[in-house]
């Protein structure tokens, strides 16, 4: 038995998502002015109150206005100042207040001045936090700040001054505790760095040497580039037990599998994730044959080699409370050809080999 390197590299394909944003609008009585520039010049962002995880908030707010040309300030407020939201202003933009009404709902107010009047326009939008203003939870409130921010300065969104008056007003009524509402511990985050940790599982399809199951831990570490998270990930798995069995030989197969990968992440809608993997790792698989249908054959002992391969895989992870569960596919390239075979002296016959490239299907569990 024995193996030869591979004639050549297959081509990687990397694949992009294309990610969808959700956004509900609230019409005002009179249609907005067209807005000269697609993007605002400048956004002020006000966290008003205390909000845990409100540096990591501005840090995540700020890397999603990286890519335009807009000057983005974050500051605390210690209060929702009526007057500030509904004042006229000096400078053209947008300004946003954050205000965290309860451990699982957001309230933002938005107002602009345009380049032409500066009249100002506004929009207040709710965000339900199903797990807090966990990671989830505050890639959530960040994306919406970043869309209805764009909505509103180009005109495509807007509450009449009603509905702002009305939900300023309501604020004003809420009596907030004095201590910060808990916070989902699935994920730590410091200075914009996130950390998951992770339990999975995942099948294998090798063609004549049968079916992989494996169980796998991983951990991860993430920080977010502009509309998205990249996440670097180690993982080790348990390749259990199998038999394979093909042209009169039955082996027995175990191992284990140790990768480590760079993951894409962006949320695809409501706390549902997608994700592209691309990989590379070793299996250590031991290989014994327990049986051969011809009795000219003698059987080797058992035998434990290193198998390198690539990887890619792509999925989607929904979150539910502190845990969020996730199921993808992929395929799992070997660099080097394996193969089983029968030795007659100096002859060498090849009996089977596992597929090059090899299908997977992965589930796991993330907190």
């Amino acid at each position: 038995m024995g193996r030869t390197p591979p004639a050549r590299w297959a081509r990687l394909l990397v694949l992009t998502l294309g990610l969808v944003a959700r956004s509900q609008t609230a019409l005002g009585d009179e249609p907005a002015d067209a807005a000269l520039n697609a993007v605002p010049p400048r956004v002020d962002v006000a966290i008003v109150g205390r909000v845990p995880g409100g540096d990591a908030l501005g840090t995540r707010v700020q890397s999603w206005f990286a890519a335009q040309p807009t000057a983005v300030s974050v500051r605390a407020a210690p209060v929702l100042a009526t007057e500030e939201v509904l004042a006229k202003r000096e400078w053209t933009g947008v300004k946003v207040w954050v205000v965290l009404r309860s451990s699982s709902a957001a309230r933002l107010f938005f107002a602009v001045a345009g380049s032409d009047e500066g009249t100002p326009r506004y929009l207040v939008r709710d965000v339900t936090l199903a797990g807090g203003l966990d990671e989830l939870g505050m890639e959530q409130v960040t994306q919406v700040i970043y869309l209805s921010a764009l909505a509103l300065w180009t005109g495509t969104q807007q509450s009449s001054r009603q509905d702002v008056e009305r939900g300023l007003a309501q604020e004003q009524t809420v009596d907030r505790p004095e201590t910060p509402p808990p916070v989902s511990r699935r994920v730590s985050s410091n200075a914009g760095f996130s950390s998951v940790l992770g339990a999975g599982y995942f099948a294998r399809f090798a063609g004549d040497e049968g079916t992989t199951h494996a169980l796998s831990t991983s951990l991860g570490v993430g920080h977010p580039v502009g509309r998205f998270m990249v996440l670097g990930r180690v993982e080790a798995a348990l390749l259990l037990p199998h038999r394979a069995s093909a042209n009169g030989l039955t082996l027995d197969l175990r191992g284990a599998s140790f990768a480590a990968g760079a993951l894409l992440v962006h949320e695809l809608f409501d706390r549902t994730w997608g994700a592209v993997e691309l990989g590379a790792g070793a299996d250590v698989v031991n290989y014994r044959a327990l049986a051969v249908d011809d009795p000219a054959l003698q059987v080797d002992a058992d035998e434990t080699e290193a198998r390198p391969f690539l990887r890619l895989r792509a999925g989607a992870a929904r979150a539910l409370g502190p845990v969020s569960l996730g199921v993808g596919a992929g395929v799992a390239l070997q660099l080097l050809r394996t193969h089983y075979d029968a030795v007659d002296g100096a002859n060498r016959s090849e009996i089977f080999a596992p597929w090059p490239v090899q299908p997977e299907l992965h589930a796991s569990a993330t907190w």
